[in-house]
């Protein structure tokens, strides 16, 4: 049986942020200007290509229900984090050392507490975990259905273990997909 790809909402917001920011990186290593025509025709080329992979597997084209982000979801992904304020404040450090003094507070706000990830990693594990109470389980009790996350972040990689435990949901590091 093959795998089936579902991008939530939020999974899609991540995915062009992501994808455009590497891209610019690319560019930026090898000093190309910003407004360059063939920066700009990269970064149109691969805004089409996300859009096709989305289309086709944006969760509005499957037969599961819209995927709302509660206050009580967001809590729940929250306490769980909040488990972990060791690790979290590692992560933090680490990602604060490759920033300019501006960016390391724009990531401070946006880590509530200081330490916990971004609304949009707690909003992705959050549709993540509605996914998997959504599956129905057969009456064999063997799950047909594994909500798995890709991701390169290590607000997830660094938890693998522990979100497979709490959540059901297996995270994958990018560098570990062939």
């Amino acid at each position: 049986m093959g795998h089936q790809i579902v991008v939530t909402d939020t999974g899609k917001r991540e995915f062009e942020f992501v994808l455009i920011r590497i891209i610019n990186d690319i560019f930026d290593g090898w000093k190309l200007p910003k407004y360059h025509a063939s920066r700009q025709m990269t970064v149109k080329q691969a805004k089409r290509k996300v859009c096709k992979f989305i289309d086709k597997y944006h969760i509005s084209n499957l037969s599961i229900p819209q995927i709302n982000i509660d206050s009580d979801s967001l809590r729940k992904i929250k306490i769980f984090y909040r488990k972990y304020p060791d690790k979290l404040r590692i992560i933090t450090e680490f990602k604060l050392k490759r920033k300019s003094r501006k960016q390391q507070q724009q990531l401070l706000i946006k880590r509530e507490d200081g330490y916990l990830p971004e609304s949009g990693d707690l909003s992705l594990l959050v549709e993540c975990n509605k996914l998997v109470e959504h599956i129905p389980i057969p009456l064999d009790d063997k799950k047909l259905v594994n909500i798995c996350l890709v991701s390169n972040d290590r607000d997830f990689c660094d938890f693998i273990t522990e979100i497979k435990e709490e959540f059901d949901i297996k995270i994958y590091s990018i560098c570990d997909v062939d």
